[in-house]
């Protein structure tokens, strides 16, 4: 009867044994079809390295991750821009009596960008455009405009409201992200060694909707 209640008592505490950070911290991999796989790092220093793959695009984001429960939350360490944020950096504005407005634009390392395109606007319709030159800069004269759009493939469009007052414009672009994986406040499952992402959903060709821990 002893060895009874004994084995039922110990049955008891590993079924309600508490969960901690140490259980989930290591690697964990999912593998889809042709190509198509993600790993997850949790680290014990709260951070994680997510790396996906499909076909012949691949990339890694990083981020911090922490426990509720069974709960797994993920931040990237970069986030997509609210609505009505600009994408963009105004490095310097100068005022004087020139007779025209003059825009540099830098890339993200502080290097003149050429060959960007820059148009003036009068509410809804281009008033002029040209491009910037190998020093980055571009040169209108004075003229009715409202705003200004600057574009170059592999950035994110500038879409600024003038001042009028202002005759230098030193703009600073950012990169579009465009395979970047965001993690806002992601939510995951874990259970026995695996991740479950809520994304990932069994299907015809997805067997498995989790990741499994790596030994």
């Amino acid at each position: 009867m002893t060895t009874i209640l004994t084995f039922l008592t110990l049955l008891s505490c590993s079924s309600t044994k508490k969960l901690i950070n140490k259980d989930i911290i290591g690697k964990y991999q999912w593998k889809g079809i042709y190509g198509v796989g993600s790993s997850i790092e949790l680290k014990k220093d709260k951070t994680f390295e997510y790396n996906w793959q499909t076909g012949l695009v691949w990339g890694t984001t990083f981020g911090t991750w922490k426990r509720e429960g069974k709960k797994i939350i993920l931040n990237s360490e970069l986030q997509p821009s609210p609505s009505g944020i600009e994408d963009y950096e105004i490095i310097k504005t100068e005022t004087n009596s020139s007779d025209s407005i003059t825009i540099k634009i830098l890339n993200p390392e502080n290097e003149p960008l050429p060959f960007a395109d820059c148009v003036l606007k009068s509410d809804t319709s281009i008033v002029t455009g040209t491009s910037t030159n190998l020093q980055g800069e571009a040169r209108f004269s004075l003229t009715k405009a409202d705003s200004l759009i600057i574009m170059f493939v592999g950035y994110k469009t500038i879409r600024h409201k003038l001042d009028h007052e202002v005759t230098r414009y030193v703009f600073k672009l950012e990169e579009v992200n465009e395979f970047y994986e965001y993690f806002t406040n992601d939510t995951w499952t874990y259970k026995k060694d695996r991740l479950y992402d809520p994304s990932i959903k069994k299907g015809r060709y997805i067997k498995k909707e989790y990741y499994e821990k790596m030994k």
